[in-house]
């Protein structure tokens, strides 16, 4: 079908409802383009990404085909199409109502913008994102009341001098407003004008996510992978919604080298250096609506990314962590256990670790190590450094530490979808299973006779255990909570049995109670939790049923208290939006 027909069945469609206006509809692709360049869209910026194995630390982004990487002087070979940010906040920003939505934060700006709440945990009741902690930390991008410094970029190599770089400088003639600043990177020295600006309401964050995905059900090696932002200014109603999740591209997976720690970093560059440039110099729109002393019209506002969401895999892509191993954990020194009969590390220890916890890791004390690994050309000297310090590389998200003070350790959040329901109750139920624990002929038709309601079966539940194969994260969790009790209640031993109580009252709490709010007291009891119900599993399963997720799981609670109720970060609806661009795979030669 050639694009005149699909112009055509667009105005029969269009002419229902305003059959006046026919005349106005384009006849032509080139007539199409014009009007929806009048509107605010613009074509997809192209790079060309080279990966060339004479540097294997470094990659290449070139804005032209014909343009060479500057490392071995040859032609990209990797297309990337950058879905850029400018265009959809020009539409987000023309739309009186979602301004509306946008300024949700600001409808309830007494839970975060009160001084207390950047000292201490954020508003009581952490439902919202805005809710938490980090939110409350970054009030000054939005309180219209305080005026703050603006970093700026080396004249050189373009990288972020923070506003504390840029005070700490030295005066040129005794002016304040005059800096002479040398870049810590390039060492570069230039002359620098101080430049201050208010917070403002209008301001947006993001919630990015980034996921790989097979569009062809695995039929051909054509991997992809998307990365997507939401608007974390709006309420979680919102901006679940599929049509509020915006892709600013599509990567190639198939095409990236493996093994090489770079290989994410120039898909995920054009998204930083927009956000580095709008936070900047700002952005400027067209407001459609008005606050009181915030008249619509011409203003210039900013953009932060607040935090990046994943599984765990794609989130150790982002920032550069090892997956599993010896410290597979970005945001403690967790303790690790070999065994050789499988050769892998296992994570328990937990009885001690509840009393003792692990030490945190601290980004500053890292750098300087982190750094090194990502120089290092040589590839198994690499390697074992990388397994030592748990990290391949420096994340390319660390770029906006110096903006305003973003920690990829700590902002890159941990997706309970994947954690809870397909990591921790699969394994686990699994185990039960594969041991004999449990007779799965005792408990075949126990779901099938499960009193379902309404509610329950509007949407995926658990049935047959002999699909098991086949059920998804939603089966999975109301499998744990509501009915796993009914199931395996008066089958298991009684220590097995308490440890699975544990992990259902864990689902519990997260799908249910706390949708409607967490509280400091209860973050902590949930952690309570979480200990009590891994010291179960290591004792009764034993140290081989600790993987990565259980660890994980003693993460959950710092989430909350920094960026509110897990689902405000959670993937269900990106995963719900892969589905939609798998349908529109077509052809696996493209």
């Amino acid at each position: 079908m050639g694009f005149e027909h699909i112009l055509e069945w667009g105005k029969k469609i269009f002419c229902m409802a305003f059959e006046e206006f026919q005349n106005l509809w384009p006849t032509c692709w080139k007539e199409a383009e014009q009007l929806l360049h009048r509107v605010g869209y613009i074509d997809a910026k192209k790079y060309f990404i080279c990966f060339d194995e004479s540097h294997r630390c470094h990659y290449g982004i070139m804005s032209s085909e014909n343009e060479m990487c500057h490392h071995c002087h040859q032609k990209g070979s990797i297309t990337f199409y950058y879905l850029g940010l400018g265009p959809k906040i020009n539409l987000w920003t023309s739309d009186p109502e979602m301004c509306k939505k946008m300024l949700s934060h600001w409808q309830e700006k007494e839970h975060w913008l009160e001084q207390e709440n950047s000292e201490g945990w954020g508003f009581q009741c952490k439902k919202e994102i805005w809710d938490g902690k980090r939110f409350a930390e970054l009030q000054w991008f939005w309180n219209p009341e305080k005026e703050w410094e603006l970093p700026t970029k080396c004249v050189n190599c373009a990288t972020v001098i923070s506003a504390k770089d840029i005070e700490t400088s030295p005066d040129i003639c005794d002016s304040e407003e005059r800096k002479l600043i040398t870049c810590k990177s390039c060492h570069q020295t230039f002359q620098h004008i101080v430049q201050k600006t208010y917070g403002d309401p209008r301001n947006l964050a993001y919630i990015a996510h980034w996921d790989g995905f097979q569009p062809f059900d695995g039929k051909y090696n054509h991997g992809s992978g998307a990365i997507e932002v939401q608007i974390a200014n709006m309420c979680k109603k919102d901006r679940q919604q599929n049509s509020e999740i915006y892709v600013v591209g599509f990567v190639p997976v198939y095409l990236l080298p493996d093994k090489r720690p770079v290989s994410l970093d120039p898909f995920l560059y054009p998204l930083i250096s927009e956000i580095e440039d709008g936070f900047i110099d700002g952005i400027t729109v067209n407001y459609a609506y008005s606050l009181p002393q915030l008249p619509a019209g011409i203003i210039k506002l900013r953009h932060i990314l607040l935090c990046f969401t994943g599984d765990h895999p794609a989130i150790c892509e982002v920032c550069k962590a090892i997956f599993c191993g010896k410290n597979p954990c970005r945001r403690c020194k967790c303790g690790s256990t070999l065994i050789p009969l499988t050769n892998h590390y296992y994570y328990g220890d937990y009885r001690k670790s509840a009393r003792y916890p692990w030490p945190k890791r601290n980004l500053e004390d890292e750098i300087g190590t982190v750094k090194t690994i990502e120089e290092e050309e040589r590839k198994t000297v690499a390697e074992t450094m990388a397994k030592e310090a748990g990290f391949t590389g420096l994340s390319v998200l660390h770029r906006l530490h110096a903006l305003y003070g973003f920690d990829y350790r700590k902002d890159c959040v941990f997706d309970n979808m994947h954690m809870v329901a397909l990591g921790v109750i699969k394994n686990h139920f699994s185990f039960l299973l594969d041991n004999g624990i449990v007779d799965k002929k005792q408990i075949q038709e126990r779901p099938n006779v499960t009193p379902w309601t309404a509610e329950f079966m509007s949407l995926r539940y658990p049935t047959q255990l002999s699909r098991i194969g086949f059920w998804k994260a939603e089966e999975f969790q109301k499998f744990a909570f509501p009915i796993s009790e009914y199931v395996l209640g008066g089958l298991l031993p009684n220590n097995h049995f308490e440890a699975w109580e544990c992990l259902v009252r864990i689902v519990e709490y997260m799908y249910c109670q706390g949708r409607s709010g967490w509280t400091v007291d209860s973050a902590a009891i949930f952690q309570e939790m979480v200990l009590r119900y891994n010291v179960l599993v290591e004792e009764t399963q034993g140290l081989r049923s600790c993987h990565a997720v259980n660890h994980n799981l003693t993460h959950v609670h710092e989430d909350v208290l920094n960026f509110g109720a897990p689902d405000n970060y959670w993937c269900y609806n990106f995963e719900r939006a892969v589905g939609r661009y798998v349908l529109i795979s077509t052809n696996p030669r493209i």
